[in-house]
């Protein structure tokens, strides 16, 4: 169900670097391009400001800080093997994973770098808590902790025999983070680790919103999820595929990719769906800190593509 349409302005990045792909940007279907193609990116990560994202490549390798206003690319690394770069949300201190030699790494506003983690690590798309003071990674089926100025780490839960936790992220205001324990979404206290398992919301994929909402899509990945923090659960049929999710921390608002049809902008109350881009195939989006612009990527001829998009 579709009840609201707002045309949607599209900025076009990475313009010198490949060919001509048509994007249907807008809820009226109108179509801005070119963008490069060919590029083996990953999932991008915005700065605290707004102004700049960083993601990860193959081709040309390693880490690159694009400026969202000219299109600007400034190299970060040329190691291909640096991955998963992911600003702090208080200053332009990247965090960032090193796939070859091992370690969980912070580049500083200066440029220098230093290991913060030792060992195989790995790090979820979103790794800061709110107020950038602490990093979660997970490490031998351990999902800890690191401070991000003293490198003090601390196991947040042990390895389980069972199963692990994964897809973690966390709560808007940091007391928590919410992953998957096997198929079973938990809560995990920040302070303690104490596992809260939400044996009433049968999804996959959690995603916290603010005033305790919780999103996810449900098993079948067909149908969007809203757990409210009283426990109500509502939904939402979407009719193909969904795929990533992502909330704004702010307004509640909700992105959602949807296979082979675009992407959905969902009211947090109302749930009024509008589709702010169509077709393609979305494989990440990502809210900008001002509730006003996402990042996506999406496969096109072969290749993935990178827009920013305005929302109203």
């Amino acid at each position: 169900m579709v009840v609201a349409r707002r045309t949607l302005s599209l900025f076009l990045l990475l313009g010198s670097l490949g060919t001509a792909q048509a994007c249907t940007a807008t809820a009226a279907s109108r179509e801005r391009g070119p963008l490069a193609t060919g590029l083996g990116l990953g999932a991008p990560s915005w700065s605290h400001d707004g102004t700049r994202l960083a993601v990860d490549s193959k081709n040309p390798p390693g880490i690159r800080e694009i400026e969202v206003a000219t299109g600007n690319i400034k190299q970060l690394s040329t190691e291909a093997y640096h991955n998963t770069p992911s600003f702090s949300p208080r200053d332009d201190t990247l965090a960032f994973v090193d796939k070859d030699r091992g370690g969980l790494w912070l580049r500083s506003e200066g440029g220098d770098v230093r290991e913060l983690v030792k060992g195989r690590v790995e790090m979820p798309e979103h790794p800061w808590s709110p107020d950038g003071r602490w990093i979660v990674f997970s490490s031998r089926r351990e999902l800890s902790l690191v401070a991000s100025e003293s490198g003090e780490t601390r196991v947040l839960v042990p390895a389980e025999k069972e199963a692990w936790i994964g897809l973690v992220r966390w709560g808007p205001d940091g007391t928590q983070l919410i992953g998957h324990l096997g198929r079973q979404i938990v809560t995990i206290d920040a302070r303690s680790g104490e596992l809260h398992p939400m044996e009433d919301f049968a999804g996959s994929v959690p995603v916290p919103g603010p005033n305790g909402v919780i999103w996810a899509r449900s098993r079948d990945h067909k149908r969007l999820l809203r757990r409210s923090a009283a426990g109500e659960t509502r939904e939402i049929d979407l009719g193909e595929t969904i795929q990533p999710i992502d909330v704004d921390s702010t307004t509640g608002r909700v992105l959602v990719s949807v296979k082979k049809t675009g992407v959905a902008l969902i009211d947090p109350e109302s749930l009024a769906v509008s589709w702010v881009v169509k077709g393609g195939q979305p494989e990440s989006l990502s809210w900008a800190p001002n509730g006003k612009r996402f990042a996506l990527l999406r496969w096109e001829s072969e290749a993935v593509s990178l827009y920013v998009i305005d929302v109203p």
